[in-house]
């Protein structure tokens, strides 16, 4: 059964109040990394060398970034995979529930702010990783001797770069609500 609400009826009852709570949170994840980012930035130009306790090997480094590709692989195919199944079942019970149609808006807000969670919380865990290991490398010093620990970073940037693009609009929430739950 598929669900019963109107285009017009959509848009209608989508306001901007109602997507406010899911942008604040878009906003608030990608502020956080890109200040985590600053720090590790201010840090570096600061020259910071050596203030851990004891000195990490390059080797450590190495097998941080190696475990970072594999999170990031591991990840991203998950971010993109996940909130679907997770939300299909939820979609399957509105199919077949009695509710007015603005309770259903209310409830495919929900599972659009669910979904947008789930996958912007998997892949900030990446960049917040890929940041701990930039950080790491600054302190210890080895970013001074290898430049590639920058590429550390590479995670936030895409972090940032997917809430830029998906940033939860009227229209994208739409276009999600037409894709995901009313098929």
């Amino acid at each position: 059964m598929a669900l019963r609400l109107s285009p017009g009826e959509l848009e209608n009852k989508i306001t901007n109040e109602k997507l406010r709570p899911v942008q604040i949170i878009s906003i608030a994840l990608a502020t956080g990394v890109v200040i985590f980012f600053i720090i590790c930035y201010v840090l570096y130009s600061m020259h910071t060398v050596n203030a851990l306790p004891e000195n990490i090997s390059p080797e450590t480094l190495n097998v941080l970034l190696y475990a970072l590709i594999a999170i990031c692989a591991g990840m991203y195919s998950a971010a993109f995979k996940l909130p679907d199944i997770i939300i299909g079942k939820s979609v399957e019970a509105l199919k077949n529930s009695n509710d007015t149609n603005e309770t259903l808006v209310d409830k495919l807000l929900g599972l659009h702010r669910t979904y947008t969670i789930i996958r912007y919380a998997m892949l900030e865990g990446t960049a917040l990783i890929g940041l701990v290991i930039l950080i790491i490398s600054i302190i210890s010093g080895e970013i001074y001797v290898n430049s590639l620990y920058w590429l550390t970073a590479l995670p936030a940037l895409i972090f940032v770069s997917i809430i830029a693009v998906s940033f939860p609009t009227k229209e994208k929430v739409i276009n999600f609500i037409n894709n995901k739950c009313m098929n």
